[in-house]
């Protein structure tokens, strides 16, 4: 009740906290807390951190099977990334992050959001001009039509990414 009486911004900065004190309680036990650092740092708003311990939180459920909440947690950590400066080391995060979330929608049958986020790679991939980014982002475009039965387009796509690779 009393937390539901905060303010916004109160309730950002009691989430900031919470996750200060985590890590300076404990530091070396991070990893059995990260889906609590997530989860604080992402209401706090400290984005540096809730990407990256969203990124472990979605390694962690992965590997339990827990694809819905790798997926949901990589997502969260795209739009995390989305509130930080764009630099290289963004962009090529931002990159990873969709490859690794294509990998959980693919295996969960949802197509349509694995057709989308492979598009938004795609286009950083090229903007950044990472050939070896963008023919992975290809590879999985070309795997993605021919999933669909769209053979010509994953042969067209297919091709570029032999060729962007090459």
């Amino acid at each position: 009740m009393a937390y539901g009486s905060l303010l916004g911004d109160h309730r950002r900065a009691l989430h900031a906290r919470i996750v200060e004190a985590i890590e300076q309680l404990a530091p070396d036990r991070q990893g059995e807390h990260v889906e609590r650092l997530a989860h604080h740092s992402l209401r706090g708003e400290v984005w540096v951190k809730a990407e990256r311990y969203l990124r472990q939180a979605a390694t962690r459920a992965i590997g339990r099977g827990a694809l819905v909440e790798a997926a949901t947690c990589l997502e969260q950590a795209v739009g995390a990334l989305d509130h930080l400066p764009r630099g290289a080391g963004t962009v090529q995060e931002a990159i990873d992050l969709r490859l690794g979330l294509r990998n959980a929608l693919f295996a969960l049958g949802q197509h349509e959001r694995v057709f989308t986020h492979l598009q938004a790679a795609e286009r950083l991939a090229a903007e950044s001009g990472d050939a070896g980014r963008l023919a992975r982002v290809l590879r999985y475009l070309s795997t993605h039509f021919l999933a669909g039965g769209d053979y010509a387009r994953a042969i067209e796509v297919g091709e570029r990414a032999v060729q962007t690779a090459a």
